[in-house]
C-alpha cells in the first residue's frame, strides 16, 4: 500500500505557480514517458480487483501517477487525457528524429532560413511542426 501514497514533494504540488516553476525537463519528461507504461498498465490491473481497490486506485495512485509525470495535481481522466497527448508528441517527435535528416530538426537549408526569417531557432520550428503533427493526428477525421 506505500506505494499509493502521494509524491513526499508537496510544494511540488501545493499551488499552481508552484508547478510552473517546478515542471520536469523536457527530457526527464519523455524519460518518464518511456518508462511509466508498465506502471500505468499494472494500474489498470490492480483497479480490476475489486471495487475497493479501483476506489484506492482513483483516489490515490492516479493522481500520484499524474504528480510523477506532469509535477502537479491531477485526476485519472487528466492523466489519460495528457499521457495520451505526451506520448503521442513523443512518436511524433520520434519519427522526425529517425526520418529527417539532422539530429532533431528539419536541418535542411530552407527550414534553417525558414527559421531565421521568422526569427525562431531551428529547433523551434521543429517544436512547431512536432505540434501541428501531433494536433492533426488527434483530430478527429473529417467527415
Amino acid at each position: 500500500a506505500a506505494w499509493f501514497a502521494p509524491p513526499a514533494t508537496p510544494a511540488v504540488c501545493s499551488t499552481p505557480a508552484s508547478t510552473a516553476a517546478a515542471l520536469p525537463s523536457p527530457r526527464t519528461l519523455e524519460e518518464r514517458l518511456r518508462s511509466s507504461a508498465a506502471v500505468l498498465r499494472s494500474l489498470q490491473q490492480v483497479a480490476a480487483v475489486s471495487a475497493n481497490w479501483a476506489r484506492r486506485t482513483d483516489r490515490d495512485a492516479w493522481p500520484a501517477a499524474h504528480a510523477y509525470l506532469f509535477q502537479e495535481h491531477g485526476s485519472k481522466s487528466d492523466l489519460r487525457r495528457r499521457y495520451a497527448d505526451s506520448i503521442r508528441r513523443l512518436l511524433v517527435r520520434d519519427w522526425i528524429r529517425r526520418y529527417l535528416p539532422g539530429d532533431a530538426a528539419p536541418a535542411t537549408t530552407a527550414a534553417t532560413t525558414t527559421a531565421a526569417a521568422i526569427g525562431a531557432a531551428p529547433a523551434d520550428l521543429t517544436e512547431s511542426l512536432v505540434g501541428q503533427i501531433a494536433a492533426f493526428v488527434a483530430s478527429p477525421a473529417a467527415p
